[in-house]
């Protein structure tokens, strides 16, 4: 992450921000959310957001590398070029371990953690990114939860999503992360209010 901000990447990070706030206006850090909303940003910017030239940042990095870092110590990076960000649903919770199905694929995992997750239950759904190092999962960062009273909404939105493109689901995902944000902004209103526009009608009109 240093090396992605400083000299002629500045400009780069500038611009990511922007892009990514775009739609919710800058986070606040008095916000409850706001260590998920700036890891997420870091997480994008670094594996997912194209530079100007040369790919993603660790793309970038990468090629950069070559040769001047050692190549055992290269290949830890190569992870972040192999990172998943889903939505998951908490199943257990053990010593260090957290099992999780990811619910765009179906498949059951488990997360190397060694925090206990604390307020949260088994069927949570939180939004996450895992990263593979050494056949193991482990989180890059906090994780999203969302209200435990809006699951159902939660998993409607995410039945239909898996019937559209791929192209769909990171918009699913960022649409939903956006109603997260306003259950913190709106406390007044119901959760389940917020996340109910998702749904009009049964006609999803961000799609």
């Amino acid at each position: 992450m240093a090396w992605a901000t400083e000299g002629p990447l500045r400009d780069e990070l500038v611009s990511a921000r922007a892009e990514f706030f775009k739609d919710t206006g800058e986070v606040r850090s008095d916000e409850p959310t706001f260590d998920a909303w700036m890891d997420a940003f870091v997480d994008w910017y670094l594996c997912e957001r194209p530079l100007s030239a040369l790919g993603t940042p660790v793309e970038r990095f990468m090629k950069e590398r070559q040769g001047v870092v050692p190549q055992e110590e290269l290949m830890l990076y190569q992870a972040f070029r192999n990172t998943r960000r889903s939505l998951f649903k908490l199943e257990k919770v053990a010593d260090g371990t957290l099992g999780v199905k990811d619910l765009l694929t179906d498949e059951r995992l488990a997360i190397s953690e060694r925090r206990k997750p604390l307020g949260v239950n088994n069927g949570d759904l939180f939004d996450a990114r895992i990263l593979p190092v050494d056949g193991l999962w482990f989180f890059t960062g906090v994780p999203l939860f969302h209200p435990q009273e809006c699951r159902r909404q939660v998993m409607r939105v995410v039945a239909h999503a898996r019937k559209q493109t791929p192209q769909e689901m990171p918009r699913v995902l960022k649409e939903l992360a956006i109603r997260r944000l306003r259950v913190d902004r709106y406390k007044r209103v119901e959760p389940t209010q917020l996340y109910a526009d998702l749904m009009p009608k049964k006609r999803f009109y961000f799609w």
